[in-house]
């Protein structure tokens, strides 16, 4: 008699094979030998006309868990609902979502994702119910503690969480923003279309409503 598997380790199993080249037999050992009955995992995400790239996302990995005979389905559903699904409820297999980042960003904003005195609370808070206490638990407290140099800290904790993979980070943005500079001058070249950046902009002298112009180009800046 095999012991009974959840859809959330299959899906981790399947992935780490898929990583490493295994065949599909290989796969179908990880459900237990002699399991016949098809595993299915649902994908939530949001539709295309909110999200595109999360409903991409959610096809190529449904695509992917296909090939080692998963039966991917993938569900869209509105934001709130998702959320309330996945933070709430924490009743899901695998969801495509956004990691919403405090402006500038902190790698302390880790502790709350992945520490494991979180894991048994609903919310954003370690919403994967991940737990690591004497690897990723000790490595988010000694960030905290090795100010004012926490690089090498940080550069632990990375390494821990890149190597365990609670979540995975398939994306991020990478916006190009054009400013007028004759109109307005100030603009910063960390984050200009944010609240503050806006407000710390000067009108210049110029900006008599015409136009001609220099146009700068500012690469890489979340815009908000």
């Amino acid at each position: 008699m095999t012991r009974p598997i959840s859809r959330r380790r299959a899906l981790a199993g399947f992935g780490a094979v898929a990583a490493s080249g295994g065949c599909l037999g290989r796969s179908r050992n990880l459900a237990g030998r002699g399991t016949t009955s098809q595993l299915t995992l649902q994908i939530d995400a949001v539709p295309a006309d909110r999200d595109p790239n999360a409903i991409r996302i959610a096809r190529h990995l449904a695509e992917n868990l296909k090939t080692v005979g998963v039966d991917a389905r993938i569900n869209t559903l509105d934001r709130t609902t998702l959320w309330r699904k996945v933070l709430i409820n924490q009743n899901f297999d695998a969801y495509v979502g956004q990691f919403l980042e405090p402006k500038p960003f902190d790698p302390d904003a880790m502790y709350a994702l992945t520490h494991s005195r979180f894991a048994p609370e609903v919310g954003r808070q370690n919403p994967f119910g991940f737990a690591d206490l004497n690897g990723v638990d000790e490595e988010l407290e000694r960030q905290r503690r090795a100010e004012p140099d926490r690089r090498e800290a940080v550069a632990d904790l990375q390494r821990s969480l890149t190597e365990l993979q609670p979540f995975t980070v398939v994306a991020f943005p990478d916006p190009l923003t054009a400013i007028r500079e004759e109109r307005f001058e100030g603009w910063s070249q960390g984050q200009p279309l944010t609240v503050s950046g806006l407000l710390s902009l000067d009108r210049t002298d110029a900006a008599d409503g015409s136009t001609g112009g220099r146009v700068r180009a500012i690469e890489g800046q979340q815009t908000g």
